[in-house]
């Protein structure tokens, strides 16, 4: 029975085999047996392979036996396909009975396998390894289509590897509901976009308020009132009662950015809450329940500052349960194009009047320009550019 495999997200293209084979009949057999999983294109030469236009091939079957070109110029063309990222599955007429530095050289060159293409059971071990290799893509494609569409609910921008390795790791972290989490990264790389992220993406949480709280704009004389609220009359000036952030955050996530510049009081006093859950305002006489997921974030080494006593370690270990480190924009440069887009699509109508479908786009000019521009202020700097 013929194995079919399962289809891809809604739009993305079919699998795409490739077939090199000097030998016309044999080359023949083998599309035939690809054709039943995938569209089949066959290269004349391996020169061609490397120069062939249109869809880039998801596998590549690939005589390595000399029929279809020479020894070096077959080990050349799989050592390319692998660079690209390419499955090469290499069969050869009574490959079994290579030496095994012959055998060495094709796989060692980048092929995942190599079959005897002269056994009795070729035709079902091609199957097998080729049905491998396209479920492997096809989950690839699933996986970045979920992560893509995740990435797009909550307005984040890009396509680079980063970017796609981050935003798995917040889909997995999202789940998490009651886990405190420690975003680190540059500044203006996007801390409080993938806290809102993993706020958006809790099953358990995203009905509830997202509090964000920049810690550095407390004012020390006032940053107990606003954590954990007061009574009226607590101090000179309150004149009602105030909930504090803690509690405006209960059954949502409470998101302290640069947690860093929290004072020494302040880091003791939050440890606390995130041990008991539970909260006491200034002039209050007994403790109440919280619900909160917190989530901090820094552009400091909060390790090296736990080491000479300028930020609790065991704060720090209650709120690095799990740690997300964001790329910095000089490691995801791909992205450049489609975040001036978003930019540019963003900010349209701050001129006298809106551009609508005259928007500008960047020229090829501009966006080579970028490329001799530091942006160490990563992507806000960008946005401000």
């Amino acid at each position: 029975m013929t194995q079919r495999l399962a289809p891809g997200p809604p739009g993305t293209p079919t699998v795409a085999v490739f077939v090199v084979d000097g030998d016309d009949a044999r080359g023949a057999l083998v599309a035939g047996l690809a054709a039943a999983h995938a569209t089949v294109r066959r290269p004349a030469t391996t020169s061609a392979l490397r120069h062939a236009s249109g869809d880039r091939p998801d596998c590549v079957l690939f005589a390595a036996d000399g029929a279809s070109a020479t020894r070096v110029e077959s080990l050349d063309a799989i050592r390319t396909l692998h660079a690209m990222g390419i499955p090469v599955i290499a069969y050869a007429d009574r490959a079994a009975g290579w030496s095994l530095g012959m055998q060495a050289q094709v796989l060692l060159a980048g092929a995942a396998s190599l079959l005897d293409s002269a056994a009795p059971d070729f035709r079902s071990e091609l199957r097998s390894h080729l049905t491998q290799s396209l479920e492997a893509t096809l989950d690839a494609r699933r996986d970045r289509h979920r992560i893509a569409t995740a990435m797009r609910a909550v307005g984040a921008v890009g396509e680079s590897e980063p970017m796609l390795a981050l935003f798995r790791l917040v889909l997995r972290v999202a789940d998490l509901s009651d886990v405190p989490v420690l975003v680190h990264g540059e500044t203006g790389t996007g801390k409080e976009l993938v806290a809102r992220a993993l706020h958006l993406l809790d099953p358990k949480r995203r009905e509830g308020a997202f509090v964000a709280v920049n810690c550095s704009a407390i004012n020390a004389s006032v940053a107990e009132s606003e954590l954990f609220g007061h009574r009226r009359g607590a101090f000179t000036g309150a004149e009602r009662d105030r909930k504090g952030f803690f509690r405006m955050a209960d059954g949502g996530v409470l998101f302290l950015d640069e947690i860093g510049e929290l004072d020494a009081d302040l880091q003791a006093k939050l440890l606390r809450v995130l041990q008991d859950h539970r909260v006491m305002g200034v002039g209050e006489d007994r403790d109440v329940p919280v619900d909160v997921r917190v989530i901090a974030a820094t552009n400091r080494d909060l390790g090296e500052m736990a080491s000479r006593r300028a930020f609790r370690a065991d704060l720090l270990h209650r709120l690095n349960v799990v740690s997300i480190g964001v790329p910095t924009l000089a490691e995801r440069r791909g992205d450049i194009p489609a975040l001036i887009d978003h930019f540019v699509a963003k900010h349209r109508d701050l001129g006298r009047a809106p551009c609508g479908e005259r928007c500008p786009r960047a020229t090829a000019a501009f966006l080579a320009a970028l490329e001799a521009i530091a942006f160490p202020g990563n992507v806000r700097q960008l946005e401000n550019l």
